[in-house]
């Protein structure tokens, strides 16, 4: 079969051209097939205004053999401001996983950029040997239409069996084959030698491609007898001029090797080019330079004849600029006044217009959704090959990478290597975002793991990220390493062995965290926002493997990974895959406490108010819209034996939950309430508590309740707040103590690590600070001063504890001046609480730094020491289980 046919692309503003293409078949026949196709005016021809910078930092550093990028100041050459905060743009997940020698070239036509690079990690190894004799004979390719998003990185072989490395590839376009040549440096071993272990040297290989897919067989390009590495080319006025690093070690008679050659040819594939210089980049008597090059980059001012060539002074300062008026002169002077970014190596300088400098320094723009948000979503189960299909409609397709296999049940993750790597920039511009997952835990996994993760990771740490982990389940926000995360956790580990549906919304600030549809953590203090993750720019998205190269790959199954621009509401959670036929939640007005669901043993609990009539009760049951339930929602049932209920989804599948209640006495305090400290005031009882439920214990208010039964009691809300209340702490409020003394009602409790007291007519408040700052500002022996405890003699003296690291003990009077703590218990941590029958005192404690102890002190008297008697506490038994003398 030929083709003949005619296609020109108008000039811009033309529209678009219908073109005629005709197909003459080979065979006697004769037939012909006509088809129209469709081509796209070229772009608009816009004055260059600035340049941008690709190049990458050196071996020296888990991520400088990635991908940097640099912006100019303006139209000036020789300024730069590094973009993504230094971090790199692009990274590698093929091949070495190392990226070296970026080089970008645009099309003819103006609308499309190819950046092409080395595969190669030197880090970690040092191999340079081996790198020359079993490296790679790939280079990696992206493709872009707007120098910011950069769709799947290819790994594209290029070299041909004999060569031992493919260093350096550049390219240019050829307009007389309407193609590009592609060129880079090889060591060639002889055919025989098929372990490469002869000697030999690189030597400049060229092939052709139209699309960067597919490329001739290599030629030799450049062949001096001696190693030679890193052309770069730029034409003008109808010469080629070609800069080319000679390799040779530097000796007196070799006195320009590790410095920049110059030739010249009207041809570029000519194996034959003109001498125009050599030993550029070297310092003379009467111009200053480097102590050695490599790595050339060429482009020409924007603004007036000059040309400026880059040259890398490797084991120095990296990048260098060099600039002529002349290009046939071969004469070079290194430049003044510059300013590059932090040791930049070997890479590229693109003149760029001005709306392409902006998008450049303006980072990616948010990725494109489906109308209901989907920005990815991955079917996992069944398929083949090593690309993941983005089912979304949004062409985000991900790549398998080591150890994952296809499986009709799901795709496997071997726990070694294997992981899936997503395309860059997915949380670009995101104020909201949710992820749900179907996993399965193998019981073997090894801990510490991500499920997912999608953000940065710089020198093999996690360097802003959002992701989810099934230890102690889990998901959290980090602006930069694990100090910065913002977490919200289910408080248990996910089930091994079983399948889950993990999901994670975040919106307006309000994380939740789902479980098989049900919500099993919420954390209302979220500051970072997704978009704010490297500053857009996110390189390290994968599933089944950590942003920390210290941790564990992921070990199980996954069926779905979704990612959407908006948080899901509760009801749409409920109608993912494997959510079909959960219970989310119950409404019963006798609860006295939310439901237990537990979707691992499909059980519902529902603890109920004391006066509750267990024999008829009306729960409601949250289901998926499309889901059915049998017996119904609100209807009668008799809760004084299980009841068995039926959900059944949209899709057919059936799941029965056993529902049980029972009568809930305890906790007799509603909502979250710790540190609890009872007291009796004439006829009433009170209970302080710290207010309980906050993200790292970052409480602020106190409030009290009082009985006359100590079964019914009544909330005092808000007695003492530290905002307007206290003037020298701001968070942390635990652990109050309240005592009376002649009227007045004193209250102890700790704020940011500090020990104050407040004072009012009433126990319920309001209470004022006595002091205006600290009674106890800090332990003696370091430590945090917390939960303090106060107990009032016989004979009407008071005394004052708190822990932690040693109970503190302080013989005060009720005088209210600044204690200094004197000598305590050592071992003793926190929570102390003294009392006294018929001369004998005992003060309990938190004991002595092992979890679980209780440690009691038996005095004779409040002023010395006494035994010291430690228990545990089983939860299994009603007593202590050993005890030991102190």
């Amino acid at each position: 079969m030929s083709s003949v046919s005619t296609e020109n692309r108008s000039g811009n503003g033309s529209g678009w051209n219908a073109v005629e293409h005709s197909n003459r078949s080979s065979t006697t026949s004769g037939a012909v097939r006509n088809f129209s196709l469709t081509v796209l005016p070229l772009p608009k021809k816009e004055k260059l205004e600035g340049y941008a910078f690709a190049y990458f930092t050196g071996e020296g550093t888990a991520d400088g053999e990635q991908i940097y990028f640099a912006a100019s100041r303006g139209n000036d050459p020789l300024k730069y401001d590094e973009l993504n905060g230094g971090r790199p743009v692009l990274t590698s997940s093929e091949g070495d996983e190392g990226v070296r020698d970026p080089f970008i070239i645009r099309s003819p036509e103006g609308d499309k950029f190819y950046l092409i690079a080395t595969d190669l990690k030197i880090y970690g190894n040092g191999d340079w040997d081996a790198s020359q004799r079993t490296g790679s004979k790939y280079i990696e390719v992206w493709e872009s239409t707007d120098l910011v998003t950069w769709p799947q990185q290819r790994h594209v072989r290029v070299s041909p069996g004999t060569a031992g490395n493919t260093w350096a590839p550049e390219a240019y376009y050829d307009d007389t084959i309407g193609a590009y040549v592609v060129f880079w440096a090889s060591k060639l071993y002889a055919p025989e030698d098929t372990a490469h272990t002869g000697n030999t040297y690189n030597r400049m290989l060229y092939a052709t491609t139209r699309d960067f897919r597919t490329f001739s067989e290599p030629k030799v390009w450049v062949d001096p007898g001696y190693s030679v590495i890193d052309s770069t080319v730029i034409k003008h006025n109808g010469n080629y001029y070609r800069f080319t690093e000679d390799e040779r070690n530097n000796t007196s008679s070799t006195p320009c090797s590790k410095f920049i050659l110059e030739e010249k040819s009207t041809q570029l594939r000519s194996a034959n080019w003109d001498f125009v210089q050599d030993c550029i980049g070297k310092a003379s008597g009467t111009s200053p330079g480097i102590s050695r090059g490599e790595g050339p980059t060429v482009f020409k001012s924007n603004t007036e004849d000059k040309w400026y060539v880059f040259i890398d002074e490797f084991g120095g300062c990296g990048y260098v600029p060099f600039e002529t008026t002349d290009l046939d002169s071969g004469k070079f002077s290194m430049s003044t006044g510059y300013d590059l970014p932090a040791h930049p190596r070997h890479g590229t300088v693109l003149p760029v217009t001005k709306a392409e400098l902006d998008q450049v320094r303006q980072g990616p723009s948010p990725a494109p959704t489906s109308k209901k948000g989907v920005i990815a979503d991955y079917r996992l189960a069944g398929g083949s090959g090593t690309t993941v299909a983005d089912s979304s409609g949004n062409a985000q397709d991900a790549a398998i990478h080591g150890g994952v296999k296809r499986s009709a049940d799901g795709m496997v993750f071997d726990g070694t290597d294997g992981y899936v790597r997503l395309p860059n920039n997915l949380l670009t511009g995101l104020s909201d975002v949710s992820v749900s997952a179907q996993v399965w835990v193998d019981p073997a996994q090894a801990t510490s793991y991500f499920i997912w993760g999608l953000g940065n990771t710089t020198k093999g740490a996690g360097n802003g990220y959002l992701f989810t982990t099934g230890n102690s389940y889990r998901t959290a926000i980090a602006s930069g390493n694990w100090t910065t995360e913002q977490n919200i956790g289910g408080g248990r580990d996910l089930g091994r062995g079983g399948w889950h549906t993990i999901t994670y919304t975040l919106s307006g600030g309000v994380a939740r965290l789902y479980h098989n549809g049900v919500e099993v953590a919420r954390n209302d203090g979220i500051t970072i926002k997704p978009g704010d993750l490297g500053d857009g720019i996110t390189t390290a998205n994968y599933l089944g493997r950590s942003l920390y190269s210290a941790d564990r790959h992921f070990n199980g199954k996954m069926r779905s990974f979704t990612l959407w621009n908006r948080g899901l509401s509760a009801n749409e959670v409920l109608s993912l895959a494997g959510n079909e036929t959960a219970i989310d939640s119950v409404k019963l007005d006798a609860l006295k406490v939310p439901a237990i669901i537990n979707s691992d043993t499909n059980t519902v609990t529902l603890p109920v108010k004391p006066d509750a009539d267990l024999a008829a009760l009306k729960p409601d049951f949250r289901i998926s819209d499309e889901a059915r339930l049998s017996p119904g929602n609100g209807s009668t049932q008799d809760f004084t034996k299980p009841v068995t209920y039926t959900v059944t989804g949209a899709d057919g599948s059936r799941r029965t939950w056993t529902v049980k209640a029972f009568v809930m006495n305890s906790p007799v305090l509603p909502g979250y309430n710790a540190d609890p400290n009872i007291v009796r005031f004439g006829d009433t009882y009170y209970i302080y508590a710290t207010t309980d439920g906050y993200p790292g214990w970052s409480s602020t208010t106190f409030k009290t309740w009082s009985s006359k039964d100590l079964v019914h009691w009544t909330e005092h809300p808000t007695i003492l707040d530290l905002g307007p209340d206290v003037s020298w702490a701001d968070g942390r409020a635990w652990a109050p103590a309240a005592i009376e003394k002649n009227g007045k009602y004193y209250l102890y409790f700790c704020a940011d690590a500090k020990i104050g007291v407040v004072v009012a007519d009433s126990p319920t408040g309001p209470f004022v600070d006595a002091l205006d700052k600290p009674l106890v500002a800090a332990n003696p022996d370091g430590g945090q001063a917390i939960d303090p405890a106060v107990f009032t003699d016989d004979d009407g003296r008071s005394y004052l504890y708190w822990g932690n690291g040693a109970t503190e003990r302080s013989v005060r009077g009720m005088n209210l001046r600044p204690v200094t703590p004197a000598a305590g218990g050592r071992g003793h941590r926190a929570m102390p609480d003294t009392a006294g029958r018929g001369g004998t005192y005992r003060t309990a404690t938190g004991g002595v730094g092992r979890p679980g102890r209780a440690v009691n002190a038996v005095h004779a008297a409040l002023a010395g020491h006494g035994d010291v008697r430690a228990c545990l506490i089983s939860p299994l038994s009603n007593g202590p289980t050993g005890s030991s003398g102190g």
